[in-house]
């Protein structure tokens, strides 16, 4: 796994990992990486508050962009959205605003949307 895909995996996990016990956030020194395969992680995380461990599974996915087939207003949605989710973790990682997580589900559903399309990367950048 390439280092920089690892550091922003944790780094993310940093920012939006809650303890599932008593909700305190965790830093770098609470996880230990377990094993990795390819594109998986398998993380340790230890509560720095109440002690608990949760397992976390983390995995990068890539899409081939090119293969889909999108308008252009369907494009400048989706960079939207991009940009909005860029804004959002930048702003957790300034303010530390908990509210503003992405949540799991607006990840899958833009994955499926993406799926379904053809498009180049490019597309997302064009302001016709």
């Amino acid at each position: 796994m390439n280092y920089v895909a690892l550091k922003w995996m944790i780094d993310s996990m940093v920012e939006s990992h809650k303890c599932p016990s008593c909700q305190s956030e965790i830093s770098e020194e609470d996880i230990d990486i377990i094993g990795a395969a390819g594109t998986t992680i398998n993380i340790d995380v230890t509560c720095p508050k109440c002690g608990k461990h949760s397992m976390v599974k983390v995995e990068v996915v890539s899409m081939d962009l090119q293969k889909m087939n999108i308008s252009n207003e369907q494009l400048r949605e989706i960079g939207k959205k991009l940009w909005e989710m860029v804004w959002v973790k930048w702003s957790i990682s300034k303010t530390k605003i908990s509210k503003n997580i992405i949540k799991d589900e607006e990840i899958v559903t833009l994955s499926k949307v993406l799926k379904e399309r053809k498009f180049k990367v490019d597309d997302l950048f064009k302001n016709d």
